[in-house]
């Protein structure tokens, strides 16, 4: 499905195609099957900087019934809330962080869903 993507990155000397497929463990040794980190490797990357991966998480920033203001526990009596004014409403937001497979971090992109823009 993505062999276009690793023919542009042979093209571009950021990978080199393996002439014979091995198998690896976590830390890249070269190992037999049993011992092996998913499948077998068909290229290594010769210029890791040059690649940008993106790994998106999201969630609801909401605080009804945790108990938490700003990552901090109020305490208050059993069966009652703590009075300090939080977020009631569902607001969902996305956060993507984007690194380099040299282990640089990039960029953090942060989307917070809204009704109407609030351009500067």
């Amino acid at each position: 499905m993505y062999t276009h993507i690793y023919d542009e990155m042979d093209l571009l000397a950021v990978t080199k195609k393996r002439d014979d497929l091995v198998w690896m463990d976590c830390s890249a040794n070269i190992v037999e099957e049993v011992d092996a980190f998913e499948c077998k490797i068909t290229h290594d990357f010769i210029r890791p900087s040059m690649c940008l991966v993106g790994d998106e998480v999201g969630g609801n920033i909401t605080m009804t019934g945790d108990g938490h203001q700003g990552d901090q526990l109020f305490l208050c009596p059993k069966g009652t809330v703590p009075q300090q004014k939080i977020s009631t409403r569902d607001k969902y937001s996305a956060l993507m962080g984007l690194t380099l497979l040299s282990g640089e971090s990039v960029m953090c992109v942060i989307i917070i869903a809204g009704k109407k823009s609030n351009a500067l």
